[in-house]
């Protein structure tokens, strides 16, 4: 272990980014977290982890000592902190088009105050240009590093990084003590490409815009085979045999959501301008008008009752947010059709209007005139002459009579 690894890190955000680092890190230093959230405070200092992540509780559990705690204020976590990871959400504001960055702000405000020579690493996705703006204003010494973690997914990608991006706004700016604990925490020697931050965040966005627009692309080439009754299994895996195209984040779904993508590519396609954004541009309108296609594709196949399994954003995530099951069902609603939706991570509908939360299973699947299940698991491949979904691990058998 590197001796120069700092002794207590403090981490603003404990969502699965701030989380999945807490635990990893938690194995050499102290960590102190804040969040807005007092629940999730509460539940941290309770030994218990805020999100849904099976990598995290098992490492845990291992650990003799629990050495994450939530403060009350920000003051108390940074207090004797020798760095600071910041992983807040950065929710795009309609009105501004653009992130909305103002609690970044204050944060940053509030960590210049108390700490003023800690180092502060921003893990959050932010505008083009912001770390460099935000530091040329407070004089603070900030670091701009991007986080490419898959829900679900968080400890194994910070374990086995595809690289380290790391983002200075300062040319001379020194990488540690951030760098020593990012190598400390990987286990692969990923590469180390150190740029300046406006480009290290011009990485974050467009990876992830390439990411949406490769999910869009392969959501387009299913909607032909659908409509041409053809097996987009075969079509797929002949395509992704050519190492030009790989396999890779090309299984069919009902839309991407979550998080990152449908904001990510939205910010990149600001930040063009009027430069050519033709591509970037198209891509969150291909994302509506699948979820447009495939509830058509549904009401053509005039079920009394929709039953939905699990509206998850994707498979091991507890996120539902922007999903675009969600999406499908208020469509299917607003057309007069029933749904119910079997979703264990649900315990009430107040979020939603006119369907019924069905608990049990087994009474999910007897009800069910149709099942439509984004991602296929095997408790309901008993299911297979009523199930409908558009993954590769099961090409539905169901098709309406016109399309």
């Amino acid at each position: 272990m590197n001796p120069g690894l700092p002794k207590q890190i403090c981490i603003i955000g404990a969502g699965y980014v701030g989380m999945s680092y807490a635990v990893l890190i938690s194995s050499f230093a102290d960590i102190k977290i804040w969040d807005i959230d007092s629940k999730k405070r509460d539940l941290i200092n309770a030994k218990k982890l805020p999100i849904q992540d099976l990598d995290s509780e098992s490492i845990l559990s291992e650990k003799e000592n629990w050495n994450i705690v939530a403060s009350k204020n920000l003051n108390e976590a940074l207090n004797k902190s020798q760095l600071v990871l910041i992983c807040i959400s950065t929710d795009f504001n309609e009105s501004k088009n653009s992130f909305d960055v103002n609690e970044m702000n204050n944060l940053i405000d509030q960590v210049g105050k108390y700490s003023p020579n800690v180092q502060i690493v921003i893990k959050s996705t932010v505008p083009i240009g912001y770390s460099a703006k935000i530091t040329q204003e407070t004089g603070l010494n900030i670091l701009f590093s991007p986080e490419f973690l898959r829900e679900g997914m968080a400890i194994r990608d910070n374990q086995f990084p595809s690289r380290i991006i790391i983002g200075k706004t300062n040319q001379n700016q020194a990488c540690d003590p951030y760098l020593s604990v990012a190598k400390e925490i990987a286990k692969n020697s990923p590469e180390i490409f150190e740029m300046s931050a406006s480009e290290a965040e011009s990485v974050k966005l467009f990876s992830n815009s390439y990411l949406a627009m490769r999910i869009a692309f392969f959501n387009e080439v299913d909607g032909f085979a659908l409509k041409n009754n053809l097996l987009i299994k075969d079509i797929i895996e002949g395509m992704s045999a050519d190492n030009r195209i790989g396999n890779y984040y090309n299984n069919p779904s009902f839309g991407f959501g979550g998080y990152c993508l449908p904001k990510d590519s939205r910010q990149a396609l600001v930040s063009m301008n009027d430069l050519p954004n033709e591509i970037i541009q198209s891509i969150n309108i291909s994302n509506s008008k699948r979820k447009e296609f495939i509830s058509k594709y549904l009401l053509h196949m005039d079920k009394d009752l929709y039953g939905f399994y699990r509206i998850n954003m994707k498979e091991n995530s507890d996120n539902m947010r922007e999903s675009a099951s969600i999406e499908i069902i208020k469509i299917l609603l607003s057309a007069g059709k029933q749904v119910i939706i079997y979703e264990p991570l649900l315990n009430n509908t107040n979020d939603f209007d006119n369907f019924e939360l069905v608990k049990n299973l087994d009474e999910f699947k007897e009800r069910s005139d149709i099942i439509i299940a984004n991602r296929v698991t095997e408790e309901i491949l008993d299911c297979k002459e009523k199930l409908f979904s558009r993954d590769l691990s099961y090409d539905t058998k169901i098709r309406p009579k016109n399309i």
